[in-house]
Parts: C-alpha cells; sequence; structure tokens
C-alpha cells in the first residue's frame, strides 16, 4: 500500500524527546493494527497511531491522534504526498496511487537534528527533509537552530 511506519532512531533531548532522525520501515503488524483500529471506529480521516516496540519487536498501541502528526511532511518519502492526497479529497481530484518502496529510508529532520548536533553531520549522507528551495524558510529555522543550541 505505500505506507510506512517511523522508528525513532535519534531524539532530543535524550530518551524522551521527539524524534530528529527517524527511520521509515515496514512493521506489517503495525499497518494491520491501524487499518483494523480505523475500521473499528469508522475513521476515515488523517491522524496517527503511536506505538512502542517491546524487548521482542513486538508492537504495542500507545495512541491515537485524530490530527496530523509533525512527521505527516514525510509522507511523501512514505510512498504517497499526503498534502497533495488531502488536496486531492478536498477538490475532488484524482488521487495518485501509492509509489511501491523498495528499502527503508534514514530521514534526519530539519531543523530538530541541527538543534540535537549543531555539526549537521547527519545531513551530509542525506538532505532528504532540508527545504532547500525555500531559501528564506531555510534562513530562519537555521537561525532557530542556532538560538537553540
Amino acid at each position: 500500500m505505500g505506507r510506512r511506519e517511523a522508528i525513532k532512531e535519534q531524539v532530543f533531548p535524550p530518551v524522551t524527546g521527539p524524534s530528529t532522525v527517524v527511520r521509515l520501515t515496514d512493521i506489517p503488524e503495525i499497518a494491520l493494527a491501524v487499518e483494523t483500529f480505523a475500521a473499528h471506529v469508522g475513521y476515515s480521516g488523517v491522524g496517527s497511531m503511536d506505538f512502542m516496540l517491546d524487548e521482542n519487536g513486538k508492537p504495542h498501541a500507545v495512541e491515537f491522534n485524530p490530527r496530523p502528526a509533525p512527521l505527516f511532511r514525510l509522507g511523501i518519502h512514505a510512498g504517497i504526498d499526503l498534502a497533495a492526497a488531502l488536496h486531492d479529497a478536498f477538490s475532488g481530484g484524482t488521487p495518485a496511487a501509492p509509489v511501491p518502496l523498495a528499502s527503508e529510508l534514514v530521514i534526519p529532520l530539519f531543523p530538530e537534528e541541527l538543534i540535537r548536533d549543531p555539526t549537521g553531520a547527519a545531513f551530509l549522507e542525506c538532505d532528504l527533509d532540508v527545504p532547500i528551495d525555500e531559501p528564506q524558510l531555510m534562513q530562519a529555522l537555521t537561525a532557530l537552530a542556532s538560538v537553540m543550541n
């Protein structure tokens, strides 16, 4: 179906903070749980479910949020542009089909990872979440990151 789950690879502040680097991967048990939950409660909107993986890698549902999660912007890297799909739904357009994905993808989040690691080392290999085509936004987010350090 093109959906991916986001696993926290780095967080800031340590232990309990929000994600700064995520790994998009397929966890069929989570996909099935989300589909089952949505069908059971009749949910058809944009939302997110959080899971914790136990020491054996088994997912356990933690919460459901009936709103876009902060990682909503990464939808295109999970196989579908969620913002475009939402636009299509409201405008009567035809939504694009999900894109099959072949492998996992690790994404440092901007500016969050720059706040955690001011060297920006994680961005040297990957710039998927950096708005390089929007210089004013880049400048504002980079300034925010430097203030937060």
